[in-house]
């Protein structure tokens, strides 16, 4: 499995999501042929339990990225996951801070490819 390089500068966009954590603020970079490559989340406070576990989640995503693991994939699997503060945001359920994250990697998804369905 080939692991994708990383270009020294890379394009990014940041999505606010509001969640039942408070906002989420969701970094997508991408490498010089516009696919997403890392993915960075701050939420709340340092130190919190929230922050870290969607640290460690934007890790993961950031490395399946990186090998070329799908992004329909990814959406997929985080999508919809449901927690106890579900919130609504712009029209929209977000039903937990990861199902946020696969809100913003459909919306990025979205925007690079030049769709309107979001």
């Amino acid at each position: 499995m080939e692991k994708k390089n990383r270009d020294e500068i890379l394009t990014g966009k940041t999505f606010k999501y509001l969640t039942g954590c408070g906002n989420a603020y969701i970094t997508i970079n991408s490498n010089s042929s516009g696919e997403p490559i890392e993915l960075f989340t701050n939420l709340g406070k340092a130190g919190s339990c929230q922050k870290c576990i969607l640290e460690g989640i934007s890790r993961l995503i950031s490395l399946g990225l990186k090998y070329n693991v799908p992004l329909n994939e990814i959406i997929h699997e985080i999508s919809n996951l449901a927690c106890d503060r579900q919130i609504y945001h712009n029209g929209k359920i977000i039903k937990s801070c990861i199902d946020a994250i696969a809100k913003a990697l459909k919306e990025n998804s979205n925007m690079t490819e030049g769709s309107n369905d979001k």
